[in-house]
């Protein structure tokens, strides 16, 4: 198509200088491809907290109902899912198997010790906890679902001393719970990796 004021010769240089400008962007917002990768570290790193974070609640639910910490069939049902969700985001399934257990081992001592300290006060049953049906159990599945998506996005990070500690920093929000976090954040790094994780040196 011919542009208005300009002949066959000037547009043909016009729309090569326009595809010219174009690749021009492209290269300009490349650095925002690693904005997007820190992105997604930080969003693995927002849902392995939120995730945690609802074990205090899991447990007054576990308190109050007398149920046991262990539950391996649903243990089952949330790592099966979570190895769909990481095929379709192109992770192998001993990857996502390695960071999901180890966010249900995290979640587990958080609840062991907490149910072991108010069996040693002698706690009461807590009130207005939520329903582990309806609130809680969805609100870990998405954090879940957001781990997997997060690893996906943050494999090259990970396997970087910067992303490991990063990663490794222990969360305000859990500053009760390290050894749960610690167990965690093994395992993400693990399943980045493959293995053990680099050896790095302190704040290098």
């Amino acid at each position: 198509m011919m542009l208005h004021g300009y002949g066959p010769a000037a547009a043909r240089r016009l729309a090569v200088i326009a595809g010219w400008i174009a690749m021009m962007v492209v290269a300009v917002s490349m650095p925002g491809e690693s904005r997007a990768a820190d992105g997604a570290a930080s969003r693995l790193r927002e849902a392995m907290i939120e995730r945690l974070g609802a074990m205090p609640d899991v447990a007054r639910h576990k308190w109050n109902s007398h149920a046991a910490v262990e539950d391996p069939p649903r243990e089952k049902l949330v790592v099966d899912a979570a190895i769909a969700e990481g095929r379709e985001l192109g992770l192998a399934p001993r990857a996502v198997r390695t960071a999901v257990e180890a966010q249900i081992e995290a979640a587990k001592i958080i609840q062991a010790g907490l149910i072991a300290r108010w069996s040693a006060e002698q706690a009461s049953p807590f009130a207005e906890v939520p329903d582990l049906a309806t609130v809680l159990r969805p609100r870990i599945q998405q954090a879940t679902g957001a781990i997997v998506a997060g690893l996906a996005g943050s494999i090259d990070e990970l396997g970087s001393c910067e992303g490991i500690r990063d990663l490794r920093d222990l969360p305000s929000a859990l500053q009760e719970f390290p050894a749960a976090w610690t167990v965690a954040v093994e395992g993400v790094i693990a399943a980045a990796v493959g293995g053990a994780p680099p050896a790095c040196a302190p704040g290098g």
